[in-house]
């Protein structure tokens, strides 16, 4: 049933079957609900009687427990690390790089690389180009995939909530053709602000939960072959770094349909003109 679906409304039977949204909210319910008190509490409280060097401190120990929880819970793991930086007023680099590791973490079976600029057509909008290496380990075996890519990004705010929709075209080997498309919708928190940035408030933590899908086309079997559904949780610091974790149902098309829930880590560093 759940491969005959197109479209985004495809992981959604695929999920279901897994109970993978039943188990997600019942593993971060409590995170949640503690997260949501302290930066209540942290909010409020505006440094009476409380330095923000303990507030810190406070969110550290809740990550490290975030993470702790996490590794106990999940076998797979992917780790993703992600840079960009501003080389022009409209053009900016980005490199991006995956590592996956064996159930638990007995060894690398998977690594890419990424790098390639973007410009920005409008505020809304944005395109770029980029290579990639991809490394996969089979039967002890590396094997190696160039990949050229090409994509578009739109993006909006809806009130509060953050939509990003990303379309994917990739050449892989010079040989086939495959699409995949991108939907992540967040919704950020503020925990505290300063004005102390050249007049400007900037923004020194923000929570944000988001929730992503990501579905994959093989032109060369005219069909969906793959598709991630990921539920997670970033700490932002300064618009500069930002830390995710978060759980992932990864489901991939064979002979039937595989599934396999996972977590997944994801640093980015972006380096920008703007700041607000």
């Amino acid at each position: 049933m759940a491969a005959k679906i197109k479209g985004h409304t495809f992981i959604f039977i695929s999920f279901l079957e897994k109970n993978f949204l039943s188990n997600i909210i019942k593993n971060l319910s409590l995170w949640i609900i503690l997260s949501s008190f302290f930066c209540f509490f942290l909010v409020k409280q505006k440094f009476n009687g409380i330095r923000f060097k303990m507030k810190k401190q406070i969110i550290f120990i809740l990550l490290l427990g975030l993470i702790f929880w996490a590794n106990k819970t999940y076998s797979d793991y992917w780790s993703e690390f992600a840079l960009k930086k501003n080389i022009k007023r409209l053009v900016s680099l980005e490199v991006h790089s995956q590592c996956r590791f064996k159930p638990n973490v007995k060894g690398i079976s998977y690594f890419r690389t990424q790098i390639g600029p973007i410009v920005d057509v409008s505020k809304f909008m944005d395109v770029g180009i980029s290579y990639a290496n991809r490394e996969v380990k089979e039967k002890e075996e590396w094997r190696t995939t160039s990949i050229l890519s090409l994509h578009e990004t739109f993006s909006g705010k809806f009130f509060d909530i953050h939509i990003v929709n990303r379309n994917y075209f990739d050449y892989e080997d010079l040989e086939f053709f495959k699409y995949h498309n991108l939907l992540n919708i967040k919704r950020p928190f503020t925990i505290y602000k300063t004005s102390s940035y050249y007049g400007h408030n900037s923004t020194i933590w923000r929570i944000i939960p988001c929730i992503e899908e990501e579905i994959f086309y093989d032109f060369r079997e005219n069909q969906i072959d793959e598709s991630r559904f990921l539920v997670g949780i970033s700490f932002e610091v300064y618009r500069l770094l930002d830390f995710r974790i978060a759980g992932m149902l990864h489901s991939q098309k064979g002979e039937e349909w595989s599934h396999r829930e996972l977590l997944v880590t994801t640093v980015q560093l972006t380096f920008s003109e703007e700041r607000d």
